[in-house]
């Protein structure tokens, strides 16, 4: 893992830089519009972490508990700019919010992630999630996603 960014909590005065990165990171079929981001960030159960690289973000992650389920962390949204990529932002980001996640009770951790984001897919099981379900038309019509899932300790 590349050093030279630093994780820490979101704050209020993020949302502009993250409503923006996560508008470069998906297209219009899966990004956030204000609305649903400050909706899954202010959830009473939501956290965000922010990674760092000077004073400029590179890359957050909303994750909550999972209303549907007991003690289950749904991951919400990763997302990385695109120049740091590839250096362990992403790893970072899903190891602590992991150890968030943990230290309050939670043991599963779930999300959903588009069938044909191959990278996503590929970078999801390599830290352990695996393939729970196929959720047809989940992105809209001919978009389908994947239910990952992983045990957390």
């Amino acid at each position: 893992m590349t050093v030279g960014f630093r994780i820490r909590a979101g704050a209020a005065e993020d949302f502009p830089a993250l409503l923006a990165i996560d508008r470069a990171s998906f297209d219009d079929g899966v990004a956030y519009d204000a609305d649903e981001l400050a909706y899954a960030i202010g959830r009473p159960a939501a956290f965000t972490l922010v990674a760092e690289d000077g004073r400029r973000i590179v890359g957050f992650l909303v994750a909550d508990a999972d209303p549907l389920a007991r003690r289950a962390g749904l991951l919400v949204t990763i997302d990385v700019i695109e120049d740091a990529r590839r250096r362990g932002v992403g790893s970072a980001l899903l190891e602590r919010s992991e150890a968030v996640l943990a230290r309050n009770g939670i043991r599963r951790y779930r999300l959903q992630v588009e069938t044909s984001n191959a990278a996503a897919v590929a970078f999801y099981t390599r830290r352990g999630f695996r393939k729970t379900r196929k959720l047809r038309g989940y992105y809209g019509p001919g978009r389908h996603a994947y239910l990952m899932e992983k045990a957390i300790r």
